[in-house]
């Protein structure tokens, strides 16, 4: 293949547009995530199975990462990013397919028109008589008209478990082909720092699928087919569901766009020189580089039919994996961020739903707060260590004191986490007894002030009393009666039996919670330490790729990524988001059911145990972590072999000359390495 001219023959270039389309990808990725909670609603759906559907991604990469990691460094790599890419863009229009395939949302509202058939949350019935005779009829109606439109949306969500998967295949070829070609064809040196920048870039990713997703989840789920004027409620509702289609839908054209430069670029790239800062070195440095891309290129593809010729391809495979099987630096990097990963799946998951759940903030705020004061930290982190590997030429053994010190900081802020949050809302019969309740039994929402209205199991329809608690309907309050303000909506509810007043007759509710949270103002604190293990967490994530990358042989780098990309889906990313999910379902204490589902989901947690159980288990990994770090420490400093501190960053290098020398001596070993060539070839 002759050298490749122009601009895309630049490895700075390459790394710029691989930044740009991981960026939009992670944005997709981001708002699916951050959508959960609006899923969960939409398709009444519990946190288990919202889980599979984040699960489905890794599923799905697994079929194909090997295969990909393996034989990627034969591949045109840029096509082959490009062919993913494509492949995720179509996944991605699948997982938005039930939104305009299924029947529109029907939400719960105690305010709404007494006329509405399927927002009304009736009250409990003056006379028991009445509603005891019209049972039979009811559940007639019940059953006809769950036959007609209940049953066809409950399979849906199928649709998105489908999209995701293959958004996995088309997404396994990312990381192991765009890293591996940064660091394969850009010099050593410089490779820290544009790998840093990449993931710096690529985070930007998170905050901006962040900042969407807090637009359009304020937007009504079924705008554009619904007329907004007849939405009773608003963001702050529990039962609101936003737009999260019409984000994931933005953020796709987004990849449709940043994967076109990927086809023009060569298959194999010029060696980047490092440039030296005097001209008189500089120019001893000089050497044709269409030569040398033409050299590397004959190099590289005579030692792989070589290898071929020697040794089937089984018995390469083989070999290259006992080669890594004895590598113990790269099972403890791997096992490393193995732990990081573990961590990370909760708090990409279920950070924005922890916001909603423990402060009371809607989903919209909980993803804006999320994208714009958590990931910039991140970004600034992964920033500042990709620049300090940079300006220091951190050697081996400084990686794993930079991995440690950004571990063991990040784990004591995450540490914190635990003991800052508020207590559940009082709600009667959740939280808090009836006035005539046994508060040994709780929860049970059932008491004798309502246990002849009739009310419908897994309803939550929230509504507050004037004795300052919240009611999980107006029926489970015993409210008899109903005001109705302009245009014919539910205002006040009135002789409730189960609100105790001063004077009875003046009992009432209205169609909202009490209070969204006990302790508001602490999201601010949380946020706070969150932001802080993101940063130190962001310091430690450059070095850690950086070291997997430079112990193992060049052309096993493809191979690495994947079998790391292998563990950690297999064992963090696919069954992390499931056994999360199991914790937070595990603090349910109210679990809400349609009357046309089978499926329950969560409507009231227990917030301290949520809380414990959740953080619990990212600071178990975080604590494993720091154990693990400092073992790399420890056995880099007692084995300072060649591989493990000159080949990985050179410990005893000046900040210019042993680079120029190393720089000399590749380009001596490639202008000889040519005359060997052209003797092979006249033989």
């Amino acid at each position: 293949m002759a050298s490749s001219k122009g601009c895309f023959n630049d490895i700075r270039l390459f790394a710029a547009c691989y930044g740009m389309l991981l960026l939009t990808d992670i944005m997709a990725g981001v708002m699916k995530s951050s959508s959960l909670t609006s899923i969960e609603r939409r398709f009444s759906l519990p946190s288990t199975t919202t889980a599979l559907l984040a699960s489905s991604f890794q599923i799905g990469s697994l079929t194909t990462v090997l295969f990909a990691s393996y034989f990627g460094s034969r591949w045109h790599r840029p096509r082959a990013i490009f062919v993913g890419s494509a492949v995720m863009f179509l996944s991605n229009l699948i997982v938005t397919l039930p939104q305009f395939v299924g029947g529109r949302y029907e939400y719960e509202d105690v305010a709404a028109n007494a006329t509405s058939k399927t927002t009304q949350i009736s009250e409990c019935e003056a006379d028991v008589w009445v509603r005891e005779s019209s049972t039979i009829e009811d559940a007639q109606f019940n059953q006809d008209f769950c036959e007609e439109e209940g049953k066809p949306s409950n399979k849906l969500y199928l649709l998105m478990v489908i999209g995701m998967m293959l958004n996995g295949v088309g997404g396994s070829v990312l990381q192991p082909l765009g890293m591996s070609y940064i660091d394969d064809f850009s010099h050593k040196r410089n490779s820290p720092l544009y790998l840093g920048i990449t993931h710096a870039v690529a985070l930007v990713g998170p905050m901006a699928g962040y900042v969407v997703s807090a637009v359009v989840l304020r937007l009504w789920v079924d705008i554009g087919w619904t007329d907004l004027s007849t939405i009773t409620i608003t963001p702050t509702h529990p039962s609101w569901v936003g737009a999260w289609w019409l984000g994931l839908l933005i953020c796709n054209s987004g990849i449709a766009v940043t994967m076109m430069p990927f086809p023009y670029f060569p298959k194999k790239m010029k060696p980047q020189i490092y440039k030296s800062k005097t001209a008189e070195s500089h120019k001893d440095d000089e050497i044709d580089n269409e030569e040398i891309d033409e050299i590397a290129e004959t190099k590289s593809d005579d030692s792989y039919s070589s290898k071929d010729n020697k040794m089937g391809e089984k018995k390469r495979i083989v070999q290259t994996l006992k080669s890594m099987a004895s590598n113990h630096l790269f099972h403890l990097i791997v096992l490393k961020m193995y732990l990081s990963n573990a961590a990370l799946v909760g708090v990409v998951n279920f950070f924005p739903k922890y916001l909603e759940v423990g402060f009371g903030v809607s989903a919209s705020k909980a993803s804006l707060l999320t994208g714009v004061i958590n990931i910039p930290c991140l970004v600034v982190g992964t920033l500042v260590g990709a620049i300090t590997m940079k300006k220091f030429n951190v050697s081996s053994l400084g990686m794993t004191k930079m991995i440690a010190a950004g571990t063991f900081s990040a784990t004591l802020c995450m540490s914190a986490m635990l003991f800052i949050g508020c207590e559940t809302i009082d709600i009667a019969g959740i939280t808090t007894p009836y006035a005539d309740g046994n508060e040994d039994v709780l929860p049970s929402v059932e008491s004798t002030c309502n246990t002849n209205c009739g009310c419908s199991s897994g309803t939550y329809a929230p509504i507050c009393g004037s004795d300052g608690v919240s009611y999980v309907s107006p029926c489970h309050a015993g409210c008899t009666e109903v005001e109705y303000g302009e245009g014919g909506m539910k205002q006040n509810f009135t002789d409730c039996r189960c609100i105790v007043s001063d004077d009875i007759s003046i009992s009432w509710a209205k169609p909202e919670r009490c209070e969204l949270s006990k302790c508001g103002d602490l999201v601010n604190v949380a946020l706070a330490l969150k932001s802080l293990g993101s940063l130190f967490g962001g310091i430690a994530s450059t070095p850690m790729y950086i070291f997997m990358l430079r112990s193992v042989e060049p052309e096993q780098k493809p191979l690495a990524i994947g079998l790391y990309l292998v563990i950690v889906r297999v064992l963090a990313w696919v069954p992390g988001p499931i056994l999360y999910g199991v914790a937070i379902d595990s603090a349910c204490l109210y679990w809400g059911k349609k009357p046309c589902s089978d499926k329950a989901y969560c409507k009231v947690y227990d917030n301290t145990i949520y809380r414990q159980r959740f953080y619990g288990m990212i600071v178990i990994c975080n604590i494993f972590s720091c154990i693990v770090a400092i073992a790399l420490y420890i056995t880099v400093k007692r084995n300072p072999t060649p591989e493990n501190t000159e080949e990985l960053a050179p410990m005893n290098a000046t900040a210019e000359g042993s680079e120029e020398e190393t720089d000399k001596d590749a380009e001596e070993k490639l202008i000889s390495n040519k005359d060997h060539i052209y003797k092979d070839e006249a033989v």
